[in-house]
C-alpha cells in the first residue's frame, strides 16, 4: 500500500509540474485528485448559545467516546480562546474518560 500511495504521489507530482505553467487549467482541481487521507485545515465557527449546547449535552455519557472527545476538545479550546465563552462549566467531572466503565455503561 505504501508503494502504491508513493507512486501515486510522485506521479501527482509530475503532473502537477507539467500542468503548472498551463492558464486554463483550474488549480482547485489539484486538491480534487488528493487522497481523502491527506490533511486539510478546517475553519469551523459556532455561536456561544451552539457552544453552550455542545457543552452542556453532546459531552455527558451516552454518546460515542470519540465524538464526546471531540466535543470536549472543541468546547475547552474555544473557552481558552474567547473571554465570553470562558464561562462554559468545564470542569474535570464533565471530561470523557474513555476507560471509565461507569461512563460505558451509561446511557442517560
Amino acid at each position: 500500500f505504501e508503494r502504491d500511495l508513493n507512486d501515486y504521489y510522485d506521479d501527482l507530482f509530475s503532473f502537477v509540474k507539467n500542468i503548472k505553467s498551463k492558464k486554463w487549467f483550474p488549480k482547485y482541481f489539484i486538491y480534487l485528485l488528493l487522497p481523502y487521507a491527506h490533511i486539510n485545515k478546517m475553519f469551523m465557527h459556532a455561536s456561544p448559545k451552539e457552544l453552550s449546547y455542545m457543552t452542556r449535552l453532546r459531552i455527558r455519557p451516552g454518546g460515542h467516546i470519540n465524538y464526546r472527545t471531540i466535543a470536549y476538545l472543541i468546547a475547552e479550546k474555544a473557552a481558552k480562546a474567547d473571554r465570553y465563552i470562558k464561562n462554559l462549566k468545564l470542569n474535570d467531572n464533565l471530561k470523557p474518560n474513555p476507560s471509565s466503565r461507569d461512563e460505558f455503561v451509561d446511557r442517560s
